[in-house]
């Protein structure tokens, strides 16, 4: 059921890359972050992606103590980011894809992937987003920037692939948006579940040497993160760091 779900968000995803460009033929675009015209991201903005962020983070957590993120979640950055989620601005893939990429090649990030062995496997894993959510999205868009990390990764030598290992249970439960990120963190853990693939994975694979980076589109108490670790963890996947668009 899961990886039909996901052939669909490919299909509509691939649909809607059609239509967008017909559509921007008739209908010229502005850029995502001020609106300046025939920009998909003009390069004023562009620059604001490239101010890195380290955070520590207990170990127990990742192992590398660090998570880490292309900018701030603030002004313009905020503004592309919501236009690219929430909006349906779909052209923005690209550039969060580039902006990833970037990510693992900045100076500060470097020393933290510098921990590993070269003969370490590493699975990029997206973050996942609600059924709710990806009905309303039309497809995972986290998955977009796992592809990135991956690819990128790879070309720096290391054997690494997006893959997803988690996933949200269906339930009729309220909104998880609550003001203290340990409750947050509670609530998204009994959500989660290992996908059908990541069980696979762990049968096949189980003497590879590996690590999980986590990839999201937006930091923020961290209980995310928490919750998908700690559940990755328990079913012996051992989870190295967090990437991420922003962190607020």
């Amino acid at each position: 059921m899961e990886s039909l779900w996901h052939t669909i968000e490919e299909l509509v995803d691939a649909q809607r890359r059609v239509i967008t460009a017909f559509g921007l033929l008739l209908f010229p675009r502005g850029c995502a972050g001020c609106g300046k015209p025939d920009e998909i991201v003009c390069p004023q903005c562009y620059r604001q992606l490239t101010h890195v962020q380290r955070q520590s983070i207990d170990t127990r957590i990742c192992s590398s103590g660090v998570v880490c993120s292309c900018a701030r979640y603030q002004g313009v950055v905020r503004h592309m980011i919501l236009s690219w989620k929430d909006k349906g601005d779909w052209q923005c893939d690209q550039v969060f894809a580039q902006s990833m990429r970037s990510l693992i090649t900045h100076a500060d990030i470097t020393t933290v992937f510098n921990q590993l062995p070269k003969s370490t496997t590493i699975l990029v894993v997206p973050v996942p987003s609600s059924h709710a959510s990806r009905r309303k999205r039309g497809r995972w868009h986290t998955v977009v920037l796992a592809r990135a990390v991956a690819q990128q990764c790879r070309t720096q030598g290391w054997n690494a692939q997006s893959v997803a290992l988690l996933s949200m249970r269906l339930t009729a439960a309220k909104s998880l948006t609550l003001s203290r990120g340990t409750s947050r963190s509670t609530r998204l853990a009994g959500r989660l579940k290992l996908t059908r693939k990541a069980v696979r994975y762990r049968n096949t694979h189980g003497n590879t040497p590996l690590c999980v980076i986590l990839v999201d589109d937006i930091i923020t108490t961290g209980a995310t993160i928490r919750a998908c670790s700690t559940q990755l963890q328990e079913a012996g996947f051992p989870v190295f760091t967090a990437l991420s668009i922003a962190m607020v």
